[in-house]
């Protein structure tokens, strides 16, 4: 019996073109090649303009790269496609936070607490708030109902 793959509703609609770069700059960055994980990260764009996600992984990328206005470009454009995306709202307003802007860091923090849904279980949240920003220790969330 083959295994059942967990089924991201953001990645349904991406072209296998697209996905395969994505993938490719999954592993890539997993392995701490984060240049060669944007590279491939831009080449899933350019198969799929409108690939938030990617638009999004790419951003966290160049966080790891500590460059906040490329990362920031980035998020931006996952927001221009998706403006209600938890993870690009979220980064966005943790550079924000970063850079000092607390007063425009604060509206973009409350958005992003408006896309939180039941169906996101205390697991993804926290893969979500580690992706960009890892915590020292095992982060730990709890989601209340």
């Amino acid at each position: 019996i083959p295994k059942a793959e967990v089924v991201n509703a953001e990645l349904a609609d991406v072209p296998e073109a697209a996905m395969l770069r994505y993938k490719k700059a999954m592993e890539l960055a997993a392995a701490s090649d984060h240049k060669g994980a944007i590279e491939e990260l831009k080449l899933a764009i350019v198969a799929h303009p409108k690939f938030a996600a990617a638009y999004n992984d790419m951003g966290v990328q160049y966080l790891r790269l500590k460059d906040l206005g490329r990362a920031d470009d980035a998020f931006l454009s996952a927001m221009n496609i998706d403006s209600g995306a938890f993870a690009p709202l979220l980064n966005h307003g943790m550079i924000l936070f970063d850079i000092k802007r607390y007063d425009k860091a604060e509206p973009v923090f409350r958005d992003a607490l408006k896309e939180i849904t039941p169906r996101m279980n205390a697991a993804s949240f926290q893969r979500i708030l580690s992706s960009a920003y890892p915590a020292p220790a095992p982060l730990k969330v709890t989601v209340r109902k």
